[in-house]
């Protein structure tokens, strides 16, 4: 499991832009520390998005305009305490 998980990362680091490894990564995430409430995983914020950026093999600044759209597009709510994800 945690080898085909490794292998799927590579591959999407390679094929998929930031906006589809961002939302990806923030999925399993979500799925494997955060709890479901009403239609939304929430869990506690403490990456930086210097950090999702590293994760991710992205820059801060793009992760931050990233993060951005998708919470004017509603599909994530942040701030530094909680993310929200639906």
């Amino acid at each position: 499991l945690k080898l085909k998980r490794l292998h799927n990362r590579y591959t999407n680091l390679f094929t998929k832009d930031v906006r589809t490894r961002l939302t990806l990564f923030l999925k399993e995430w979500a799925e494997r520390e955060g709890k479901f409430d009403d239609g939304s995983y929430i869990l506690p914020n403490y990456l930086t998005k210097e950090d999702l950026a590293k994760i991710i093999c992205s820059s801060r600044q793009t992760v931050a305009e990233t993060m951005n759209k998708l919470q004017s597009e509603g599909v994530l709510i942040y701030d530094r305490k909680i993310l929200r994800i639906k």
